[in-house]
């Protein structure tokens, strides 16, 4: 009859003793669990045997809490999703649970609705081990954004995020939800101090004084809708035209966030950003692709009418010619690259390179709309060696720079290992300071030598890596990159290098 009993018990999930006929009796209970499958034998073996892990679900007042749900998982991965659901119940009517688990280590998370969840490390032995778990009730607050119209057809959210002592970092601490029908209710919040936040198109505005949230309570706190600003002018550039405006954009960032919203300025100088929350804030102009930004305080008035901000610009004009120096003749098939100095930039943009310059016909180059500082002016022209040069640019500034570029020279470098031996296959870089910006490149070769042609008279920094490019299996020829100052001119045009 043992046989029947357990098949009885797994199948219908009754858990009565029933008599057996005399012919099933004797068939053994593996005979029965081989037909279902191996998953199945193993699920129906953990329910035969006797719960291993008991409990009881409890709230704040020792009261049991029905169908709390008691989920067993693996240890060890950080993400609640990373981790493999071993078993899993709902407690009875009153509260308690029980779980046949195999000896080991587990996390049990313990959750209901009304109730903040809670997780914990059990540790399961031969014998069964009995353990409560409690749950303190969480609190809600609702209510409906005022000011609404206004806003139709914005994204928004309502936010609450815990009082003083929270952590960027704990993400548990901040609950948003969205507004549904001019309607919002966040749930599932501990006893707590709250700052509420009305969201408008994923930007957070305090609403209010802090609120109090009790365990188990639901709070209605209408939450009003800012009154937000608009910010609009026009943007003269003085002797550049109007023309040149299309180029141009706007830059604004209130002072105590990283982000920036841009726009473009329109025909007419015009410009107009709107949505922006009341207060202070900075106000940019640059022309678009270049490193032209200044800042200026204005104050955003809230609603009705748009604050008004008219902008004066005229950056640095940077002009010139570029003529080659063997014909006395106009470059005109040359480039002209400007690289900002201005680390802040390069930090924010990761380009140094802010425009490029188109030389005509005559050889003639013009850059407008510089912000004022310091850039390195690099020309590059087919058969004739790159020309550089630092300039500095003042806001409404002319600043002239004629480029004489020449057919330069073959420099011819020699790369050799501390004991004098030749390295070939080696990455050659030729820089030129103050922003390391890259000339010429080559790798040496069976011989460790590298040619490089049409490099005008300079200093440059010449870096060697023996480790770059060498063949798979090759013998280590150096410990690291090799940096050399070298000064190329009429009379110094061979180098050679001994890498460290």
């Amino acid at each position: 009859m043992t046989g029947k009993v357990f098949w009885l018990f797994a199948v219908c999930g009754v858990t009565m003793l029933c008599s057996a006929p005399t012919h099933v009796a004797t068939q053994p209970v593996e005979s029965v669990v081989e037909t279902v499958g191996s998953e199945t034998a193993s699920t129906e073996a953990r329910e035969e045997r006797a719960p291993t892990f008991l409990g009881r679900v409890l709230d704040s007042a020792n009261e049991p809490i029905p169908l709390a749900e008691v989920m067993v998982t693996t240890p060890g991965a950080a993400d609640p999703q990373g981790r493999e659901t071993i078993a899993a119940t709902e407690t009875d009517e009153q509260g308690y649970f029980g779980l046949s688990l195999d000896p080991g280590v587990y996390v049990v998370e313990v959750s209901a609705p009304g109730y903040m969840p809670v997780a914990a490390n059990v540790d399961i032995t031969e014998g069964p081990v009995a353990r409560d778990f409690f749950l303190n009730r969480t609190g809600t607050v609702f209510g409906r954004l005022i000011g609404l119209t206004a806003e139709k057809g914005r994204s928004l959210a309502a936010r609450a995020e815990q009082g003083p002592g929270r952590t960027a970092s704990d993400e548990r601490l901040s609950f948003t939800t969205p507004v549904i029908d001019g309607v919002y209710e966040i749930g599932d919040l501990t006893e707590g101090w709250y700052q509420l936040y009305t969201v408008i198109a994923g930007q957070a505005y305090p609403s209010g004084p802090q609120v109090f949230v009790a365990a188990g309570t639901r709070n209605e706190v209408d939450l009003p809708v800012p009154a937000l600003g608009t910010l609009e002018g026009i943007v003269r550039a003085g002797a550049e035209g109007s023309p040149s405006l299309l180029s141009f954009e706007i830059v604004y960032r209130e002072p105590e966030y990283t982000e920036w919203a841009t726009v473009p300025v329109l025909p007419g100088g015009r410009y107009k950003l709107e949505g922006l929350r009341p207060g202070p804030a900075l106000i940019g102009v640059r022309a678009r692709g270049f490193a032209a930004l200044r800042r200026t305080a204005v104050t955003v008035s809230p609603g009705s009418p748009p604050t008004r901000f008219d902008i004066d610009y005229r950056g640095g004009v940077l002009s010139g010619k570029v003529i080659s120096t063997g014909s006395g003749r106009p470059a005109s098939n040359a480039s002209v690259r400007f690289l900002t100095l201005d680390t802040a930039w390069r930090a924010e943009t990761g380009n140094a390179e802010i425009g490029r310059a188109v030389v005509g016909p005559d050889g003639a180059f013009r850059l407008a709309g510089l912000a004022e500082g310091s850039y390195l002016v690099v020309a590059e022209a087919a058969g004739l060696a790159p020309w550089s040069k630092q300039v500095t640019c003042k806001n409404g500034a002319d600043c002239v720079l004629n480029v004489a570029m020449s057919a330069g020279y073959d420099v011819t470098i020699q790369v050799v290992d501390p004991q004098g031996e030749i390295v070939p296959e080696t990455i050659v870089l030729l820089r030129q300071e103050p922003i390391s910006a890259c000339l010429f490149e080559g790798r040496t070769d069976q011989e460790g030598r590298l040619v490089l042609h049409g490099v005008p008279a300079g200093d440059f920094t010449l870096s060697v890596d023996p480790a770059l490019g060498r063949p798979a299996g090759s013998p280590d020829s150096g410990s690291g990159i090799t940096d050399t100052i070298i000064t190329v001119s009429k009379y110094t045009r061979e180098f050679l290098v001994r890498c460290q």
